[in-house]
Parts: C-alpha cells; sequence; structure tokens
C-alpha cells in the first residue's frame, strides 16, 4: 500500500490540475467500506447544497460498519488535514461540519441505544479527537470554532456498567456532552459524561473534566477540573 501511495502521489505531482489529480488519488487510493449491516449511508453535502452518496471511503477515511441503520453526514468544504475513523454497532447519526480540520476517531458498540455526534463548522484539532460512545444512548454535540489539541477525548458513558450491591440499580448510566462555540481544549484533556461547557472557555491541559461548567469565557484546569479564572477571550495570536 505504501508503494502504492508512493507512486500516484509522484503521478499528481506531475499534472498541474489539482482537480484532476484529486480524482486520481481518490480512485486509487480511497478503501471500500466495511458494512456488515444494512442501510448504513455515507453523505457529502456539497457547498450548494446538494448531496452525493458515497459507493466507498473518502481519502483519508476508516469507516467500519458492524450494525444497521448508521447515518455519516461531512459537509464541503473538507481540509486537506481531515482524517476520520469510526467503527460503528448500530444507529449511530454522524454530522461534521464544514472546514473541520483534524483528525477523528468515533467508536460506538451499542446494539439497542441510538446515538450521535454533531460537530459545528471550523473545528480544528491538532491530532486526533477520540470520541468514545461507550454501550450507546449518549450523544455528543460541538459547536462552531472549537480547538482541541492532541490527546483529547470525549466519553459518553463507561465500557462496563455498574450496579447498586443486590440490585439491578444501573449507577453509571450514560450521559450526553455538550459544548458551546470557541472553546480550546488543552493537551491530553479528558472530558467525561454529563459535561457541558460554556461558550469561550479554556480547558487546560491533562484535566480531568467530570462536571458541567455553565457560565461562559471561564478558565477550569485539574483533576477533576474547577474554575481557575473567570472573565477570559482567548485567541490564535497575542494581541
Amino acid at each position: 500500500m505504501r508503494l502504492k501511495t508512493c507512486l500516484v502521489n509522484i503521478f499528481c505531482k506531475i499534472i498541474p490540475s489539482k482537480r484532476f489529480s484529486g480524482s486520481i488519488k481518490q480512485y486509487f487510493l480511497a478503501t471500500s467500506f466495511i458494512n456488515k449491516g444494512n442501510n448504513n449511508i455515507v453523505v457529502v453535502v456539497r457547498k450548494d447544497g446538494t448531496k452525493k452518496i458515497l459507493k466507498k471511503n473518502m481519502l483519508n477515511t476508516n469507516i467500519r460498519f458492524l450494525g444497521d441503520d448508521n447515518y455519516i453526514e461531512i459537509h464541503e468544504p473538507i481540509s486537506e488535514n481531515f482524517y476520520l475513523s469510526c467503527k460503528l454497532n448500530t444507529k449511530t447519526k454522524i454530522i461534521i461540519g464544514e472546514r473541520f480540520n483534524g483528525g477523528l476517531n468515533i467508536y460506538s458498540d451499542s446494539s439497542i441505544f441510538p446515538n450521535k455526534v454533531i460537530l459545528g463548522k471550523g473545528i480544528v484539532v491538532t491530532k486526533t479527537l477520540v470520541i468514545d460512545l461507550a454501550r450507546g444512548n449518549g450523544n455528543v454535540e460541538i459547536g462552531d470554532s472549537c480547538l482541541f489539541s492532541w490527546g483529547n477525548e470525549i466519553r459518553t458513558g463507561d465500557h462496563h456498567a455498574m450496579y447498586k450491591k443486590g440490585t439491578r440499580k444501573l449507577l453509571n448510566p450514560n450521559q450526553d456532552v455538550k459544548f458551546g462555540k470557541h472553546i480550546w481544549v488543552g493537551s491530553n484533556a479528558l472530558i467525561l459524561k454529563g459535561v457541558h461547557i460554556a461558550d469561550g472557555s479554556v480547558i487546560g491541559a491533562n484535566s480531568v473534566v467530570t462536571k458541567s461548567f455553565a457560565m461562559s469565557n471561564v478558565a477550569i484546569a485539574g483533576i477533576p477540573a474547577k474554575i481557575i479564572k473567570k472573565d477570559i477571550e482567548w485567541g490564535y495570536e497575542a494581541p
């Protein structure tokens, strides 16, 4: 595969047309879906709103459907740095907003509960954002213009169930995770189930976020994370 990739890249450098070279790469390098279920759909939404159903993977994608009724929607324009890896069981819906820049690794192992991941516009990920929909029945929503560093992970649940002793009462149900707009997440931060973060906030590196923060424009950090600064703003460059 590496030799094939090298040969295709060399050939494409000779061709001045980006559109033509892109088509060549898509034809020779894109991989087929692993689709073990039914009614699984991947759609690319063009700038004019029209939709194209993909019959095989896009470049830089690794999509595995193990169950039925999964739906993935990717909005153009798509960044050159875009990478998607996902392993989905049943009834998972993923919407990726335009100009998503970076990698995504999404995992869902539920064969019963539906879940969804909704990602806004202009999200930047330095390396790969892991979204773990363990045991299903939990959703993730991330607003526009959020920035994730490397080593970040979002979990809507635990991979194993805990019960009250002597009963079947579940002690650790899945819960939704929701981010507002323009949130900066530092490296190796872990976001756990049930967390809601308000607009304009910053999450410090190596933090473990176990609860929600309804106040906007705050910096939170620590294990477990707590507010360390209020009334903050952040940007990509110093003023």
